[in-house]
């Protein structure tokens, strides 16, 4: 599965995604892992945030797990 696609699963599902990683702990697994695989693939959160529909802000919240 695509990063791209893995975020438009977390977003189009949020609310049960939020329920799944509802501790902080899982917030900050998830925007760690998230930000490594995008690091790794070489695209810029503004770039991610793009072929996903959000801003470089959102993509930077989920990857701190602030969401």
């Amino acid at each position: 599965m695509l990063i791209s696609e893995t975020f438009v699963i977390f977003v189009a599902n949020n609310s049960r995604m939020k329920t799944k990683f509802s501790t902080q702990t899982d917030s900050n697994l998830l925007g760690s892992t998230i930000q490594t695989v995008r690091k790794n693939k070489g695209i810029t959160q503004e770039e991610l945030g793009r072929r996903v529909g959000l801003g470089k802000s959102s993509i930077s919240k989920i990857e701190k797990g602030l969401t």
